[in-house]
Order: C-alpha cells, then sequence, then structure tokens
C-alpha cells in the first residue's frame, strides 16, 4: 500500500460517490467533523497506516456529501418547474458552454438570468439544456440570449436499459430542458458578456472547424474535425456505427493516445530543432527542457479540443510524466493514474459517472497491469529482436484494453466487436499515427496560414478516406454472442484487476487473469436462468408511441411497432432509444417484426430494427407509406432479403410453438389501401394467445373498425388490451372495452404530451369495467409475465 499512496483514498472516494448515486445511501455530516478531529489526533502518531485509513474514511464521506446537493437542488426551483412545467415562458441567460452540432440539430446549456412567465419574473437558478432542431447558430460561449419555449424536467423513459438521463442531467448543474424549431427563434442580447477564456478557445475551434470545411470534402470532414477537435457531430451516424462497431470509437476522440501521439511527435519536434542549432546540446540537458517546450501546446490543444475528463486525464498524466523526466526520476505508471483520478475526482466528483472517463481509466488501467503479463511467455524469444518486441506489446496492449472493456462496453451499448484487436493493427497506424499528426498540424498552422493549413487538413482527408475504406470491410466481421450485463459484473472486473494491481505473487496474478471470465459467465448463466414455458410481453415506454417486444416460450422474439415521435425532447426514439434497448435486454435477432400502420409514431423504431437486427419475417397491411422512414425501412428489407408478408383479417393465423397469433383487421378485401381518409383505419388487429393468456393489439384502430370486431365478440375477448390510438377519443367505445373485458390496459403516451391522451373518458371507461390501466407516461414500461395460466405485472415506474 505504500507503494501506492493515493489507491486506498482514491476507492475510498469513490465508493462514498457511488454509495449515494447508486444506492441511495446518505451519511451524516457529522462525520466530517469527527474524521478531521480524528486526523488532527493521528498527525501525533507514529502511524502512517492509521493516518492514511482516517484520511480514505474521510475522503469516503466527503464523496458521499459531495453530490447530495447537486441531486437534490434547490428547493423552490424545483417547485417552481413543477408549477410552470410545460408552459410558454421567455428565457435570457448566457451561452455556457460551446454549441454542438449534430444530425438531430444544435444543443448547447443556458445559464439561467431571468425568467419572465407573461409579466412576472420567476427565481429560477441553474442551467437550461437547449436543443434546436434546424439551423447553426453563430454565438459562442459568454453571449447573451433571449429565446421563448416551455421548460421541461429531464425524465428518464423508463425504458429497460437506458441511461439514466435525470441523474446525467443533475451532475452536470441542468435543471429543465428546452426545445425551439430554428436558430431564428434564438434573439441574440449582447455578445460577449464572461467567458472570456472559454470563448477565445471557442472561437479559435470554429475558425478551425471552417478551415477543415472548406479544405476537406464529406464524409471525412467530420472524422477530420474529431480528430483534430474532438468534434464529432458532424460524423454520419452510418460511419459512426461502423466506427463503433469495429472497436475504433477511441479514435474519433480526443483520448490518451490522442495526446500521447501529440506529445511523441512534439518531443522529436524539438529534437529536430536541435539538428538546425547543435550548439544548444553544449549548454543544456535538452530532453529535460524538451518536456518543458511541449507542456503548453498540450495544455492549449486540452484547453482548444473541450477539456473533456478522458483529455484531462491524459494531459494530467502525461504532464506527471514529463515533470518525473524533468526531474530524472522514474515514474511509475500506475500511481500516474491513481493521482490523475483522483485529482480530477476531487475537482469533479461527478466525473466518475462520465463513460469517456469510465472507459477511458479502465483500459488504461488494464494496459498498464495486464501487458506485462501477457509479455512475460515471450520475453526471451523476444529480447534480441526489438521488432518483435514491439509487435508483441503492441498486439498484447490491444488485447488488453479489450478484455478489460468488453463488458463496460456491451453494460453501455449492449453489444461488443471480434474487431477491436484486428482492426488496431490496420487502423490505428493509419488513422491513430498519420491522421492524429497530420491534423494536429493542420491546427498548429491554422494560426500561421490559412493556404498551409487547408493543405495539411486536406491530406488527412485522404487517409480518413482511406480508412474509411478498410472500416467497410472490417464492418463485415460480426459482433460478439449478446452477453446481458449486471453491476455484479462490473463490480467482479473491477475487483479483479484491483487484485492484479495490489498482489505480488506473478502466480496469482495469472490465476485470477484466467479465471474472472469464467467466473463471470458462470455467475451470469446462474442469475439468468429462467423458465421455457413463459410468455414475456414489454410494452415498451417510447414517448408519443407505441412499441411492444413479445418473448415467447420458445426463445423467439416479435416486436410489434417501434414509436418514433419527431425528436421526442430531442431523442431520435428508434436509433437513440429503443435499439439500445433492445440490445441491453439481450435480444439478437427479430424473428417477427410487425408495423401495425406506417404512421412516424410507429414507424421510425421499426426502420431501425431492421437496419440492426437480424429479422426473420416483416408484417404489415399493405398500406403504403410516403415518409422517408418507410421508403427507406423497405428498402432495407429487400437488401437484406426479409420476407415480407401482408397480414389481415383471415390471414392463416401464425402457429409460434404453442403461441397462436390470429389476425383479425384489417377486412381482408382491402384492395386499395391508399384510397382510406385515415391510415389508423387499416391498422393491423391481431390477438396472441398462450393457453388462457391472450393479448389483443390494436394499432390505432378507430371506433369505424368496431363494427366487424363486434360481430364475433369470442375472438376479441382477452386478457390485456393495448388500448387504441393512445387512448383518444377516437380510440374505441364503452361498448368495444366492454366486449374484450380485459384485466389489464395498456396505453402507449409520452409524459406531457401535446395532444393531452389518454382522455379522461377513456379512462373511466376502462375503471368501470374494472379493468387495472398501465400508462408508459406514468409507468415507464410494462412488463406482463405469463405461464398460460396465472400473470403477473410490473413496472419500470412502480
Amino acid at each position: 500500500m505504500q507503494q501506492r499512496p493515493l489507491l486506498l483514498p482514491l476507492v475510498f472516494l469513490l465508493t462514498g460517490i457511488i454509495s449515494f448515486l447508486s444506492f441511495g445511501i446518505t451519511l451524516p455530516h457529522i462525520l466530517i467533523v469527527i474524521f478531521l478531529a480524528a486526523i488532527a489526533v493521528a498527525v501525533f502518531v507514529p502511524n502512517k497506516t492509521l493516518f492514511i485509513t482516517l484520511c480514505s474514511l474521510l475522503f469516503l464521506v466527503w464523496g458521499n456529501l459531495a453530490l447530495q446537493p447537486v441531486i437534490s437542488g434547490d428547493p423552490e426551483t424545483r417547485s417552481l418547474l413543477s408549477q410552470y412545467e410545460g408552459e410558454e415562458l421567455t428565457i435570457e441567460g448566457i451561452i455556457a458552454e460551446r454549441p454542438a452540432v449534430s444530425d438531430s440539430g444544435t444543443r448547447f446549456s443556458v445559464d439561467i438570468e431571468h425568467v419572465f412567465a407573461e409579466d412576472k419574473e420567476l427565481p429560477l437558478q441553474g442551467l437550461i439544456l437547449l436543443r434546436i432542431k434546424n439551423g447553426k447558430i453563430p454565438y459562442l460561449s459568454g453571449d447573451r440570449v433571449r429565446f421563448s419555449s416551455k421548460l421541461f424536467k429531464p425524465r428518464n423513459f423508463g425504458i429497460p436499459g437506458e441511461s439514466d438521463t435525470e441523474q446525467a442531467m443533475a451532475l452536470k448543474g441542468i435543471i429543465a430542458t428546452s426545445y425551439i424549431k430554428s436558430s431564428n427563434d434564438l434573439l441574440l442580447i449582447k455578445s460577449n458578456v464572461s467567458l472570456g477564456f472559454q470563448r477565445y478557445f471557442d472561437k479559435v475551434a470554429g475558425r478551425i472547424s471552417r478551415i477543415i470545411s472548406v479544405s476537406v470534402s464529406t464524409p471525412e470532414a467530420g472524422i477530420v474535425k474529431a480528430l483534430a477537435l474532438g468534434d464529432k457531430g458532424e460524423i454520419p451516424e452510418e460511419i459512426k456505427s461502423q466506427y463503433g462497431m469495429a472497436g475504433l470509437s477511441h479514435l474519433l476522440a480526443i483520448s490518451g493516445f490522442h495526446i500521447g501521439i501529440i506529445a511523441l511527435a512534439l518531443y522529436q519536434f524539438w529534437f529536430l530543432i536541435c539538428r538546425f542549432f547543435p550548439n544548444l546540446l553544449l549548454y543544456m540537458n535538452f530532453r529535460r527542457y524538451a518536456y518543458v517546450l511541449s507542456s503548453p501546446v498540450i495544455l492549449y490543444y486540452m484547453f482548444l479540443t473541450g477539456a473533456a475528463p478522458a483529455t484531462m486525464r491524459s494531459v494530467i498524466m502525461l504532464l506527471l510524466f514529463m515533470f518525473a523526466m524533468f526531474l530524472e526520476r522514474e515514474t511509475d505508471h500506475l500511481n500516474g493514474l491513481i493521482f490523475a483520478a483522483f485529482f480530477i475526482t476531487i475537482i469533479n466528483p461527478a466525473a466518475p459517472y462520465s463513460l469517456s472517463f469510465q472507459l477511458s481509466f479502465i483500459a488504461l488501467w488494464g494496459m498498464i497491469i495486464l501487458t506485462p503479463l501477457f509479455v512475460k511467455p515471450f520475453e526471451k524469444i523476444a529480447e534480441k529482436k526489438k521488432i518483435l518486441r514491439w509487435f508483441l506489446l503492441f498486439l498484447f496492449a490491444s488485447v488488453s484494453a479489450v478484455l478489460v472493456t468488453i463488458i463496460p462496453v456491451v453494460n453501455c451499448f449492449g453489444w461488443a466487436s471480434v474487431t477491436g484487436i484486428i482492426s488496431n493493427f490496420f487502423i490505428v497506424p493509419i488513422l491513430g499515427y498519420c491522421g492524429v499528426i497530420t491534423a494536429f498540424l493542420g491546427v498548429i498552422f491554422s494560426g500561421i496560414s490559412q493556404p498551409v493549413a487547408s493543405f495539411i487538413f486536406s491530406i488527412t482527408g485522404y487517409i480518413v478516406k482511406i480508412s474509411n475504406w478498410i472500416i467497410v470491410i472490417l464492418d463485415r466481421i460480426p459482433l460478439l454472442p449478446t452477453y446481458q450485463t449486471r453491476e455484479i459484473d462490473i463490480v467482479i472486473l473491477l475487483l479483479a484487476l484491483l487484485a492484479i494491481s495490489l498482489v505480488r505473487s506473478e502466480k496469482v496474478k495469472y490465476i485470477v487473469l484466467i479465471g474472472v471470465f469464467p467466473l463471470l459467465f458462470i455467475i451470469h448463466a446462474a442469475l439468468g436462468y429462467t423458465p421455457s414455458n413463459i410468455i414475456e410481453v414489454d410494452f415498451l415506454s417510447v414517448g408519443q408511441g407505441d412499441s411492444t417486444l413479445i418473448s415467447f416460450p420458445d426463445g423467439k422474439h416479435m416486436l410489434i411497432d417501434g414509436g418514433g415521435s419527431l425528436y421526442e425532447g430531442g431523442w431520435n426514439i428508434g436509433k437513440d432509444l429503443l435499439v439500445p434497448s433492445l440490445r441491453k435486454m439481450g435480444i439478437r435477432r427479430i424473428d417477427y417484426l410487425a408495423l401495425s400502420h406506417p404512421h412516424p409514431d410507429h414507424l421510425q423504431g421499426v426502420r431501425w430494427a431492421a437496419a440492426t437486427f437480424p429479422i426473420g419475417e416483416f408484417w404489415e397491411t399493405g398500406t403504403p407509406g410516403e415518409s422517408d422512414d418507410y421508403k427507406i425501412l423497405k428498402k432495407t428489407l429487400a437488401e437484406h432479403n426479409v420476407p415480407v408478408k401482408i397480414k389481415r383479417a383471415g390471414s392463416p393465423s401464425v402457429q409460434i410453438g404453442d403461441v397462436k397469433v390470429t389476425f383479425l383487421s384489417p377486412p381482408v378485401n382491402m384492395e386499395k389501401p391508399d384510397t382510406y381518409e385515415d391510415m389508423n383505419e387499416t391498422s393491423m388487429v391481431f390477438r396472441v394467445e398462450y393457453r388462457d393468456f391472450s393479448v389483443l393489439f390494436t394499432g390505432d384502430m378507430d371506433i369505424e373498425n368496431e363494427e366487424e370486431l363486434l360481430a364475433n365478440t369470442e375472438r376479441i375477448k382477452s386478457t390485456v388490451l393495448k388500448v387504441p390510438h393512445h387512448g383518444s377519443k377516437y380510440s374505441a367505445s364503452p361498448e368495444f372495452f366492454r366486449a374484450v373485458s380485459p384485466k389489464v390496459a395498456l396505453i402507449g403516451v409520452g409524459y406531457r404530451n401535446a395532444f393531452h391522451l389518454p382522455t379522461k373518458d377513456a379512462i373511466d371507461d376502462l375503471n368501470n369495467i374494472g379493468c387495472k390501466v398501465y400508462r408508459t407516461d406514468l409507468n415507464g414500461t410494462i412488463t406482463i409475465i405469463s405461464d398460460g395460466k396465472s400473470y403477473s405485472v410490473k413496472s419500470v415506474r412502480e
């Protein structure tokens, strides 16, 4: 422990933070006073272990208490937000960060100065996350702006596997979100009010970004901006996804890899200068001063790229290393990593909950402690061949990083790729070395000569083009089998890394290394066992829309609709919410993909599911959609040779193991579905029956569809009803509800939706027949499990 003096304090500090944020444990403030007093006494006791232990306990309490005010927020602010949430307000404030541009628009935080509700000013304080759907803004950090919009408290959708948006927003100090359609709706009141330091770097980054835009063609320009400035907003989603699946997302963010390559290039640059002025070597130890000369450049670059946690960690470690080399002392890389983590966490206790912080630290930790273990058996072979040694170091560093991040990556994204190691050999030398160095040279020359900078960025663009070509080939390599992680998996992995870091016996280290992954899979298999005689229906919370996942007893899966209200609070529901959630739920294949009708609030997620998962067959009613999403969906299905089947009343039932699917609407003789005035009338209605348990899916059918269904009430009686049309006044009549006679009713609606659904009449009609009503806006995702006889219902927001 004496060799790692900050390890115990760091572990206790992180334990304190996690105990509060993840488990809700709150410690009394008096413990701070108690431990401070104990430390004051321990100073006079010649026992270092006692002193370090007391300091560690102090950091545990401090970590537990540090974020409580942040998460709790100001009571008056919470009260006012609840009172005025959803009302049109006039908001004035300071742009608090560099605006981020992406396919879904522009987003940035605004530090509130004034909020007006008609003629009354509300005493609100904090940050607002503002999303602008269309147009780029010419404003920078420190500009005072005004806009009219509604405020909404951050709220999770309540879908399995989603990230905790409420907590993430609170940790950033964001009290509410807001939305405007166009940049024209944002009024500049005064420029350059504050944040001069940050504003300067925003202006420089903006100028460099414009040079790249005119020097490099799309889509390469987006990646060049990521390499040079850490700005990933203009990278096309398809390319970003390909890089992610190839295990190369780290190249698109300014991380330790970038900083290390740039530092090495700077170090070599200063020695190149010495060749022109050899007398410098006679008067000083230029090796020492090369580190000193490189440090300001690296710090400048850190602020230019936004000073993300991963970048800060890299810069802190690098500066520590440079300082040690200046003093001509050996450095312990693990101690440097521990110090960087401790320093960043003390400054920002919320940093450990940043994904970039977590993955970069775990990856570097694994590389530091595992690479020597992998290389050791080959030492005798490689000691006389430097090239072989460098090859082995590169190989096992990549293997180590991939191994230790597989479980965190699966936990975050629901999947991992087997191409991570392979792709590092092809792409890292091209994009990682050549691309990063030329992009950095372009940044340097952008302040000296714009034509030279343009030329250098154009070279980077060609390097990116070669990289993208290789990525397309690597993208064909399949993903790893889906592994649904749990918190215990992460805990075991971290404990294994800690054990390997602390124990001295190499034999024990190898035992831990070899045993940890089999142990994880054994525990996962034991905890993940589910009986094979149940059907599970997950009515997913996707905002103002419908989406249902059915997991059948034989292991097959059906997805019915996919949600997709246009930019629900800035989200692309299909891409950003539904697909990641399905991945985290362990879905690898969708055997039956059903679209009730091609309206946006049912269609978008279906399009993204078809593009992401292998599909067994696709069901629709034959109603043609006119939207781009529908055209892309049909093109995707055709490219993947997915059978498309038309399902209407009278279509043959589908038997899925012991489950029967019967189609009830639209009419079988619907020859020209495009002649219907309302596409809702063409909704696919079908009944899923498993022994004594049944679910009736109704899409957005209107009352006009009822007459035919009510002609034979026995075929629509069901245990569970998916209420038509989100519970609108056109959804269904009391007679229809009585005929179905459900025990449970499911309504898919968005929180505080503009349509004010579901209606009171629909709720009253369902309550009058003794039906238990669940709503995704209030209950989140609703899960119903049945063995064919009895059933149980649970929801995310119970």
